[in-house]
Order: C-alpha cells, then structure tokens, then sequence
C-alpha cells in the first residue's frame, strides 16, 4: 500500500466513526452495560487519546528519527 492509499483508508475509517457518532445521543455514549465494560463515549475518548498520545508520537519518531521535529 502507497501513502496515498493508506491516508485514503485513515480518512474512510474517521469518517465510519464519525457518522456513527451522529447518530448516537448523550445517554448512549454514557450507557454501560456493567460496572467493568467502557461506554461507547469512554471507547471514542480511548481512541482518541491513543492516536494523539501514541500513534501520531510514532509518526514523528519515523519522519524525524534524530529528534529534528522541533517537538
């Protein structure tokens, strides 16, 4: 896969998530079904959080494997 095919399939996927997310009201993204599972809310802010704290860390670490990002 080219860059531009993967960057094609990241922006398929955000749109997935966030149309999905349209159609969800507050009470649903709150809802848990127990005690020990994640609302949906809590897995979207899970999601979120992971790709800006980890994944996009990671890009960076591979454009600018010296350190040069400025960050």
């Amino acid at each position: 896969m080219d860059t531009k095919e993967i960057a094609a399939r990241f922006e398929e996927t955000v749109r997935f998530y966030l149309n999905e997310l349209d159609g969800l009201t507050t009470e649903q993204l709150l809802r848990k079904p127990n005690e020990e599972d994640w609302s949906i809310g809590q897995m979207y802010a899970h999601l979120i959080q992971s790709a800006m704290r980890m994944h996009l860390g990671n890009v960076r670490r591979c454009l600018h494997p010296e350190g040069e990002d400025g960050v």
